[in-house]
């Protein structure tokens, strides 16, 4: 199984994603947790501010393709969930909002189509008072990037955007779910992504059940 924990910049994702791939591990679902940009791609990527909007683009899909056949599938075909921190939801976010032109994002998806990318089974987009995301980033001191440096309206922007974008069910053909983390902790974010994430095996599990059912087709006839 392969999901995803998106949202704007100071959300919490990479604490998220960190205590719920340890949480499934210590209740004996095997998982394991991966990022995006992936690989020597990311730090080119993120402290670089003159690329071309296209430039971006394909170096983010040629993260995407490093990660999942490096990472993803190969933890897929051992039986693992996969937790991705970013994807998809990203790439539109960011680079839509980067150029004001109406074929990005179909540009965007017909990229992603070309190159047959895994879409994930579940998406879940993490959403914060903007006021509080910018609190957070700020006190992450110097640990910050060229998306962290933004003012409270390019935050709100990026957040709209997102949430958005999780209610367009043509955007990506998987469950998305926004999860409220407004006064909430990582423990209890990560329980409510829980109740969605178990669902979604439980309902693999029973449907791998009845495929290996037989199946007596002279009731059908």
């Amino acid at each position: 199984m392969f999901i995803c924990v998106d949202g704007a910049d100071g959300v919490g994702k990479s604490s998220v994603v960190k205590l719920l791939t340890s949480q499934l591990n210590d209740e004996g679902i095997s998982a394991s947790k991966t990022k995006e940009p992936y690989g020597p791609i990311r730090d080119f990527f993120l402290n670089n501010d003159d690329l071309e909007i296209y430039s971006e683009l394909l170096l983010l899909v040629a993260s995407r393709i490093e990660n999942l056949e490096k990472v993803v599938k190969p933890a897929i075909s051992r039986g693992e969930v996969v937790i991705c921190d970013r994807y998809i939801f990203s790439t539109i976010v960011y680079q839509t909002l980067s150029v004001v032109n109406s074929d990005t994002l179909s540009k965007i998806i017909s990229i992603h189509k070309l190159f047959n990318i895994l879409k994930p089974d579940l998406n879940f987009i993490l959403s914060l008072n903007p006021e509080e995301a910018v609190r957070r980033i700020s006190a992450r001191g110097g640990d910050v990037n060229r998306f962290d440096d933004g003012d409270l309206e390019y935050h709100r922007n990026i957040h709209e955007a997102f949430i958005n974008e999780a209610k367009n069910p043509h955007i990506i053909e998987a469950g998305n779910v926004i999860i409220d983390c407004n006064h909430k902790s990582v423990e209890e974010i990560v329980a409510e992504i829980k109740v969605y994430l178990k669902r979604q095996i439980t309902f693999r599990d029973i449907k791998a059940e009845v495929d290996r059912m037989p199946v007596d087709v002279s009731v059908l006839l």
